[in-house]
């Protein structure tokens, strides 16, 4: 699918966590190097003189930079106090030639902007469920009936503004303040803390609405708010120096000093925006629940039926956060929508994160109506997780004021809220026709918040002070886990998939976060039962140390080679031998020897939905199926596409490769696209070439001229006589059905697949098997001896819409993906004994084949295991075509043939091997091609790409 969301970095040692990853990036026209972090976003900012997030490593650090820079001539827009960050106008470029004199520094970010929240309005019904009905549903009752109504409770509501004068706020807002300001990056001054949109209010009314109507009830009705307007209707969105500034403000109260009185209790923020690695808005999080203030934040609205995986962006994916996705007012199951043409959308978003962590945490109710700005309540009914997160922060109220009035103390609150409310939650079913399900833990988390369970698990446990018990929490609570238990949901949509579907393959390696929730700082230790470490070898620390209230335990291990096949299973069990707990995830998987291995290659891309749990997962899941093993190489590696690395594997899958990046001006108008460090190198290209031409397979796609470097790609297609380009068609920008072509076995029991993208330009080397009217699409590849190419412009038909039969020509997808893998497996290794024994050198994944001067014919053997109905030969110069038939030996079992160039008078020509095979009833073709090169002496390895060759069985050196 086309998406515009990004990956900024890759965190790959996650027991750093949450130290943002260090970075050594060269700066163009600089001696000097950065050893930090740099968001790739500021360098697609083309004025020279830009705003940026500078964190420092402590306040000490700040303090000495800000001083420097204003020496400097730097602009210091904001100084932060949550945080030690400086948001600075300047020329970044003079600022990253300092290099080395820029010292205690952990990042530089761009002030990206997030938009404003998305939510939907639902259908007018006579009955029409309110918040008071689902108050009653999670149970804010229980606590009203004894006493806990969220009195004095502050709330601050980072949004549109708040309607303070709604009846049921009126006198609530006891502080507000509006961070619209040009100083952060927005385009007006906006002043007024007045909600011109709505959705603040709403919010509001959800938290604390005084419920003098059912429309209007709030969880904590005698909850107080505080006001932080970051989005007006004049703006398309808040930038991020100002949500920071707005979590600060709200962490230290408007007096801007911590531990005075006038702090929020809770921070309830329904926004969201792309993924981020190492985000700031984390950092502002994790410090506000270091202060005691508990942050409830919406999950996102992109799951798209389930569809959508991956899709909880910054900052719901903080750990230390509380994420909140949606379900139906009446715990039936998940909030659904009408979409266009009559379709049920279940929108809530899913995990994982990219973290590879699960969230959301817990779900909560939306779909109600609620109070409106400007006075009265809505006609309709809103929907959206920015209406679960106030339920949310609602409750937390109502716990805050419980635990207060039994004593317990600002800076333990995190800890306890969140602890509570996912030990408390309850498993949430829904119904798909006639099946009933239970959601697993990458829709719903820990389950649907329960108010009773939460009030009856305090009472029970006689809480004063700091005397108070352990409680632990872990997700995902099995392994591997998916979106519920449904077995008839399109597709196994449902089925478990993180962070594997049933299977692993020997030597295939595994990793993820398992998130560890407590109530009370602590050390665990890690061991296992169970029979399954006998097929691993486990690369995790066996102890953590609890010191926040989220923490992450990386599982981290590899699949022994010879890990007999079988089935598995057993527990990772955590013990908290300090306080005598001990909780248990089960794990279970079935051991296969792989029959392809892949290398995901995310190095070359900046999608982080590419990732193997994102679009496409169903992909993924059907090789899995097939018997396919697949590692990732991951975003920002620092390993390159080496001999090496690619000599472990069959199949190379680089999926939206060579990505575009756009460019914003400073006020953020897209000004273009730009190339940042996804390029292939020469020297990788040269290493596929070797890895085709030893015998594996690489399937490559774009789907965009602006969107992705097609120089690039079309150079690593150089051999195939191919290129992408971008040309105007009618699919270039609609998804249509597009028919299969000519006869190549790579398209065996197919007609149509989705498209849209880009056309490809075939050649005599190479085999169109998607087409249009008169455009090519795809392409297939094989030089004289090993592998294939197989590239494509588009990614329509491998992603999870399109398995889920979302496009139209979606059909055949499945098959389609299943003929991949038969290609590789099988059918990229016909003829792959072919002889040219007059070829002197051979390059280019055996795609070139250099010869003397001085030879008059070509002599061909091919001993083939396949049984084949023909084998013909052809020979195309700039002015002759010439063709014939090779003969089969049944002693030998050799086809052979000579062919004349003795005619021949040109340098190059091509020659194209084609055999007819017959599978089940049909006859497809496999054809090998490549140039011939006549040449009188020997060629040298240079660094051009029209010269590099290898001398035949040799190997590259690029040296």
């Amino acid at each position: 699918v086309l998406v515009g969301l990004l990956s900024i970095g890759y965190r790959y040692d996650m027991n750093t966590f949450p130290v943002p990853k260090r970075m050594t990036i060269p700066i163009e026209s600089s001696s000097h190097v950065a050893d930090f972090y740099i968001d790739p976003v500021l360098f697609r900012i083309k004025a020279p003189v830009k705003n940026f997030l500078i964190i420092s490593e402590s306040f000490e650090a700040q303090r000495l930079l800000e001083k420097k820079l204003l020496l400097d001539g730097y602009k210091i827009l904001y100084r932060y106090k949550l945080i030690p960050a400086l948001f600075v106008k300047g020329n970044l470029d003079l600022l990253l030639r300092k290099g080395g004199d820029l010292v205690g520094i952990r990042g530089i970010y761009a002030n990206r902007i997030y938009l404003k929240p998305r939510y939907f309005r639902g259908l007018i019904r006579e009955a029409l469920p309110t918040t008071n009905d689902t108050a009653y549903l999670v149970g804010a009752n229980v606590f009203w009936e004894h006493g806990y109504r969220g009195e004095n409770v502050v709330v601050a509501v980072i949004d549109t503004g708040i309607d303070k004068n709604h009846p049921e706020l009126e006198g609530k807002v006891i502080a507000e303040k509006s961070f619209v300001r040009k100083y952060f990056g927005y385009g007006v001054d906006d002043p007024s803390t007045r909600d011109d949109i709505g959705h603040g209010t709403a919010c509001s009314g959800i938290i604390a609405g005084r419920g003098i109507d059912p429309r209007g009830q709030g969880m904590a009705p005698e909850a107080l708010l505080m006001n932080a307007k970051i989005f007006t209707r004049l703006e398309r969105g808040a930038p991020i120096a100002a949500i920071i500034a707005a979590i600060e403000w709200a962490a230290y109260g408007p007096d801007g000093e911590p531990n005075t009185g006038d702090e929020a209790d809770v921070i309830n923020m329904s926004l969201g925006g792309g993924e981020i690695y190492n985000s700031p808005l984390w950092l502002a999080v994790k410090r506000a629940t270091e202060l005691g203030v508990v942050v409830s934040i919406s999950a996102g609205n992109e799951g798209e039926n389930q569809i959508a995986s991956m899709s909880i962006g910054d900052p719901g994916n903080s750990p230390w956060a509380i994420t909140v996705g949606a379900t139906d007012p009446y715990y039936t199951g998940l909030d659904e929508l009408v979409g266009l043409g009559g379709q049920v959308v279940e929108y809530t978003s899913i995990g994982p994160t990219i973290l590879f962590a699960v969230k959301p945490d817990v779900v909560a109710p939306s779909g109600t109506v609620v109070v409106a700005s400007g006075g009265g309540y809505t006609a309709d009914t809103w929907h959206g997780t920015s209406f679960s997160a106030p339920h949310v922060s609602g409750c937390a109220a109502l716990l805050i004021n419980y635990l207060r009035n039994h004593s317990v103390e600002k800076l333990d609150m995190p800890w306890l809220v969140k602890t509570i409310l996912v030990s408390t939650a309850i498993p949430l079913y829904g119904t798909y026709g006639s099946e009933r399900v239970r959601f697993e833990d990458l829709a719903v988390g820990a389950g649907a918040i329960s108010m009773v369970n939460a009030f009856n698990l305090l009472e029970s446990s006689a809480i004063n002070g700091d005397n108070y018990p352990q409680w632990i929490y872990i997700l995902p609570t099995k392994i591997p886990v998916g979106i519920s238990n449904a077995t008839a949901k399109k597709y196994s949509l449902h089925r478990p998939y993180f962070p594997y579907f049933d299977k692993v393959f020997n030597g295939q390696t595994i990793f993820l976060n398992i998130t560890i929730m407590a109530s009370r700082p602590t050390n665990m230790s890690i061991s296992f039962s169970g029979n399954f470490t006998n097929a691993l070898d486990i690369h995790s620390a066996l102890s953590i140390t609890i010191d926040e209230p989220t923490e992450y335990w990386e599982l981290n291990f590899t699949v022994l080679e010879n890990a007999p096949e079988g089935y598995y299973c057993g527990e990772i069990v955590f013990s908290d031998d300090q306080y005598g707990i001990e909780k248990r995830t089960p794990i279970s998987f079935i051991v296969k020897k792989p029959k392809v291995r892949a290398l995901l290659d995310l190095k070359h891309t900046d999608w982080s939905i590419d990732i193997r749990y994102g679009q496409y997962r169903l992909l993924i899941g059907n090789w899995e199926k097939l018997g396919v093993s697949i590692d990732m190489l991951p975003f920002k590696s620092k390993k390159s596409l080496s001999s090496e690395l690619l000599q472990n594997y069959d199949l190379l899958f680089m999926p939206d490769t060579v990505s575009a990046t756009p460019i914003f001006d400073e006020i953020g108008r897209y000004v273009g696209y730009e190339f940042q460090s996804t390029k292939i190198s020469w020297e990788e290209i040269l290493a596929i070439y070797k890895f085709i031409g030893d015998g594996g397979s690489v399937l490559v796609f774009a789907l965009s001229g602006i969107g992705h470097n097609l120089t690039n790609i079309n150079e690593l297609l150089s051999p195939t006589g191919a290129y992408l380009y971008n040309k105007s068609w009618l699919g270039l920008d609609t998804t249509v059905a597009v028919s299969t072509k000519g006869d190549h076995i790579i398209i065996k029991g197919i007609q149509e697949l989705p498209y849209q993208g880009i056309q490809v330009n075939k050649s005599f080397l190479s085999d169109a098997f998607l087409g249009y009217e008169d455009y090519d699409l795809a392409i297939v590849h094989q030089g004289f001896e090993g592998g294939a190419i197989i590239a494509l412009g588009s990614n329509f038909m491998f992603d999870n819409w399109a398995f889920c039969g979302e496009y139209p020509g979606s059909t055949d997808v499945p098959k389609f993906a299943r003929n991949i893998i038969e290609m590789v497996a099988n059918w990229s290794r016909i003829l792959n004994n072919t002889i040219i024994a007059n070829a002197e050198y051979i390059s280019y994944g055996s795609s070139i084949i250099f010869i003397n001067q001085s030879v008059a014919s070509l002599d061909i053997n091919i001993k083939n295991s396949t049984a084949l109905i023909n084998l013909t030969w052809e020979i195309l110069t700039e002015n002759q075509r010439i063709s014939g038939e090779f003969t089969y030996d049944d002693i030998s079992q050799i086809w052979t043939t000579t062919i004349d160039i003795s005619a021949i008078t040109s340098a190059r020509f091509m020659l194209r091997i084609e055999a007819y095979i017959e599978v089940d009833g049909k006859i497809y073709s496999v054809a090998r091609a490549g140039t011939i090169i006549r040449d009188s002496s020997s060629p040298t390895i240079t660094l051009h790409p029209s010269q590099v060759v290898v001398p035949k069985n040799g190997s590259v050196s690029t040296n």
